[in-house]
Protein backbone atom coordinates (compact mmCIF):
# COMPACT_ATOMS: atom_id res chain seq x y z
CA UNK A 1 0.00 0.00 0.00
CA UNK A 2 2.88 2.61 -0.92
CA UNK A 3 3.21 5.28 1.69
CA UNK A 4 0.09 4.22 3.94
CA UNK A 5 1.02 3.74 7.52
CA UNK A 6 0.01 0.36 8.55
CA UNK A 7 2.85 -0.79 9.92
CA UNK A 8 3.11 2.42 12.90
CA UNK A 9 -1.33 2.53 12.83
CA UNK A 10 -0.92 -1.54 13.90
CA UNK A 11 2.04 -0.95 16.12
CA UNK A 12 0.60 2.39 17.98
CA UNK A 13 -3.15 2.03 17.55
CA UNK A 14 -3.97 -1.11 18.01
CA UNK A 15 -1.68 -1.86 21.97
CA UNK A 16 -3.73 -4.82 23.48
CA UNK A 17 -5.66 -6.20 20.60
CA UNK A 18 -4.63 -9.39 19.12
CA UNK A 19 -4.75 -8.94 15.30
CA UNK A 20 -6.64 -12.19 14.11
CA UNK A 21 -7.04 -11.86 10.36
CA UNK A 22 -5.83 -9.45 7.84
CA UNK A 23 -7.79 -9.26 4.12
CA UNK A 24 -6.97 -6.94 0.99
CA UNK A 25 -6.08 -5.94 -2.47
CA UNK A 26 -2.44 -5.39 -2.50
CA UNK A 27 -1.25 -5.62 -5.48
CA UNK A 28 -1.86 -2.56 -8.01
CA UNK A 29 -0.96 -4.25 -11.26
CA UNK A 30 -3.30 -6.95 -10.93
CA UNK A 31 -6.09 -4.99 -9.86
CA UNK A 32 -5.14 -2.69 -12.18
CA UNK A 33 -5.76 -5.59 -14.92
CA UNK A 34 -8.74 -7.25 -13.75
CA UNK A 35 -10.24 -3.73 -13.64
CA UNK A 36 -9.59 -3.75 -17.44
CA UNK A 37 -11.09 -6.87 -18.46
CA UNK A 38 -14.14 -5.52 -16.91
CA UNK A 39 -14.52 -3.41 -19.54
CA UNK A 40 -13.73 -6.03 -22.35
CA UNK A 41 -9.48 -5.75 -22.60
CA UNK A 42 -6.94 -8.32 -22.59
CA UNK A 43 -4.39 -8.88 -20.00
CA UNK A 44 -1.84 -8.11 -22.63
CA UNK A 45 -3.23 -4.57 -23.77
CA UNK A 46 -3.83 -4.06 -19.68
CA UNK A 47 -0.22 -4.82 -19.10
CA UNK A 48 1.12 -2.76 -21.66
CA UNK A 49 -1.23 0.53 -20.65
CA UNK A 50 -0.03 -0.29 -17.02
CA UNK A 51 3.89 -0.80 -18.04
CA UNK A 52 2.99 2.78 -19.62
CA UNK A 53 1.77 4.55 -16.54
CA UNK A 54 4.84 3.26 -14.77
CA UNK A 55 3.02 0.91 -12.19
CA UNK A 56 3.77 -2.28 -13.71
CA UNK A 57 7.39 -3.93 -13.79
CA UNK A 58 9.07 -4.45 -17.16
CA UNK A 59 8.61 -7.84 -16.42
CA UNK A 60 4.82 -8.60 -15.04
CA UNK A 61 5.53 -12.16 -14.30
CA UNK A 62 5.44 -12.02 -10.29
CA UNK A 63 2.33 -9.62 -10.55
CA UNK A 64 0.54 -11.67 -12.64
CA UNK A 65 1.68 -14.86 -11.27
CA UNK A 66 0.53 -13.67 -7.67
CA UNK A 67 3.88 -13.68 -6.04
CA UNK A 68 4.27 -9.82 -5.04
CA UNK A 69 0.88 -10.07 -3.70
CA UNK A 70 2.46 -13.88 -1.49
CA UNK A 71 5.09 -11.38 -0.60
CA UNK A 72 3.15 -8.64 0.89
CA UNK A 73 0.65 -11.00 2.97
CA UNK A 74 3.71 -12.81 3.98
CA UNK A 75 5.22 -9.51 5.22
CA UNK A 76 1.96 -8.15 6.90
CA UNK A 77 1.16 -11.44 8.67
CA UNK A 78 4.84 -11.90 10.11
CA UNK A 79 4.57 -8.13 11.14
CA UNK A 80 1.37 -7.84 12.40
CA UNK A 81 0.33 -11.66 13.53
CA UNK A 82 3.49 -12.73 14.91
CA UNK A 83 3.89 -15.34 11.96
CA UNK A 84 7.26 -16.83 10.39
CA UNK A 85 6.03 -17.49 7.01
CA UNK A 86 7.14 -16.77 4.04
CA UNK A 87 6.30 -16.09 0.18
CA UNK A 88 6.70 -19.88 -0.95
CA UNK A 89 3.62 -20.97 2.66
CA UNK A 90 1.06 -18.67 0.77
CA UNK A 91 -1.44 -20.80 -0.89
CA UNK A 92 -0.92 -18.54 -4.10
CA UNK A 93 -3.17 -18.12 -7.43
CA UNK A 94 -2.34 -15.98 -10.20
CA UNK A 95 -4.80 -13.70 -12.66
CA UNK A 96 -3.19 -15.61 -15.77
CA UNK A 97 -6.29 -18.01 -16.03
CA UNK A 98 -9.05 -15.02 -15.88
CA UNK A 99 -10.80 -13.80 -19.09
CA UNK A 100 -12.83 -11.00 -20.25
CA UNK A 101 -15.57 -12.74 -20.26
CA UNK A 102 -15.09 -14.16 -16.80
CA UNK A 103 -14.96 -10.83 -15.31
CA UNK A 104 -17.77 -9.37 -17.22
CA UNK A 105 -20.21 -12.42 -16.65
CA UNK A 106 -19.40 -11.20 -12.89
CA UNK A 107 -20.62 -7.91 -12.93
CA UNK A 108 -23.33 -8.89 -14.98
CA UNK A 109 -23.76 -10.89 -11.32
CA UNK A 110 -23.35 -7.79 -9.14
CA UNK A 111 -19.76 -8.72 -7.99
CA UNK A 112 -16.21 -7.46 -9.27
CA UNK A 113 -13.23 -10.41 -9.36
CA UNK A 114 -10.66 -9.25 -7.46
CA UNK A 115 -6.94 -10.50 -6.36
CA UNK A 116 -7.46 -10.75 -2.24
CA UNK A 117 -4.81 -11.19 -0.12
CA UNK A 118 -5.59 -13.09 3.60
CA UNK A 119 -4.04 -13.69 6.69
CA UNK A 120 -5.92 -15.63 9.59
CA UNK A 121 -5.59 -17.74 12.78
CA UNK A 122 -5.99 -21.71 12.95
CA UNK A 123 -5.34 -22.38 16.21
CA UNK A 124 -2.02 -21.20 17.08
CA UNK A 125 -0.95 -21.05 12.96
CA UNK A 126 -1.53 -18.28 10.80
CA UNK A 127 -2.27 -19.59 6.84
CA UNK A 128 -1.87 -17.21 4.15
CA UNK A 129 -3.44 -17.31 0.77
CA UNK A 130 -3.60 -15.20 -2.88
CA UNK A 131 -6.46 -16.10 -5.11
CA UNK A 132 -9.52 -14.37 -6.85
CA UNK A 133 -12.22 -13.77 -5.22
CA UNK A 134 -16.12 -12.35 -6.14
CA UNK A 135 -16.63 -9.65 -4.25
CA UNK A 136 -20.27 -8.12 -4.09
CA UNK A 137 -20.82 -4.47 -5.03
CA UNK A 138 -22.02 -3.70 -1.62
CA UNK A 139 -18.48 -5.43 0.22
CA UNK A 140 -16.07 -2.54 1.08
CA UNK A 141 -13.37 -3.89 -1.41
CA UNK A 142 -15.57 -3.32 -4.48
CA UNK A 143 -14.79 -0.33 -4.90
CA UNK A 144 -11.09 -0.51 -5.03
CA UNK A 145 -10.45 -0.61 -8.82
CA UNK A 146 -7.52 0.67 -11.02
CA UNK A 147 -4.84 0.91 -8.73
CA UNK A 148 -6.36 1.57 -5.84
CA UNK A 149 -5.64 -0.69 -2.92
CA UNK A 150 -7.55 -1.97 0.45
CA UNK A 151 -6.61 -3.80 3.92
CA UNK A 152 -9.06 -4.96 6.19
CA UNK A 153 -7.35 -5.29 9.67
CA UNK A 154 -9.67 -7.74 12.10
CA UNK A 155 -8.82 -7.78 16.24
CA UNK A 156 -10.08 -10.02 18.99
CA UNK A 157 -11.19 -6.24 20.58
CA UNK A 158 -12.78 -4.22 17.67
CA UNK A 159 -14.51 -4.22 14.53
CA UNK A 160 -12.34 -4.28 11.07
CA UNK A 161 -10.46 -1.56 10.22
CA UNK A 162 -10.45 -0.84 6.88
CA UNK A 163 -7.77 1.23 4.85
CA UNK A 164 -8.36 2.37 1.43
CA UNK A 165 -5.85 4.25 -0.68
CA UNK A 166 -7.78 5.19 -3.77
CA UNK A 167 -5.50 5.40 -7.50
CA UNK A 168 -2.05 6.45 -5.36
CA UNK A 169 0.19 7.99 -7.59
CA UNK A 170 3.96 7.02 -8.23
CA UNK A 171 5.15 9.13 -5.60
CA UNK A 172 3.24 7.93 -2.88
CA UNK A 173 5.76 4.84 -3.29
CA UNK A 174 8.76 7.26 -2.92
CA UNK A 175 6.89 8.46 0.39
CA UNK A 176 6.74 5.49 1.74
CA UNK A 177 10.26 4.70 1.40
CA UNK A 178 11.35 8.15 3.28
CA UNK A 179 8.82 7.52 5.86
CA UNK A 180 11.07 3.94 6.00
CA UNK A 181 14.06 5.93 6.37
CA UNK A 182 12.72 8.48 8.74
CA UNK A 183 11.21 5.34 10.73
CA UNK A 184 14.91 4.28 11.08
CA UNK A 185 16.75 7.36 12.10
CA UNK A 186 14.00 7.50 15.25
CA UNK A 187 15.00 4.27 16.07
CA UNK A 188 18.70 5.43 16.31
CA UNK A 189 17.97 8.15 18.46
Amino acid sequence: MDGTPVFSLAGEGLKGCTITGLRGILNSTTNFVLSRLEHGGSIEEAVKIAQKEGFAEANPRYDLEGWDAAAKIAVLANALMDASVTPYDVDRQGILHITAKESQRAVREGKHLKPVCRAWREGSRVRTKVGIEEIPHGDPFAPAGETGSILSIETDLMAPIIITETDPPLYDTAYGVVNDLLCIADLQN
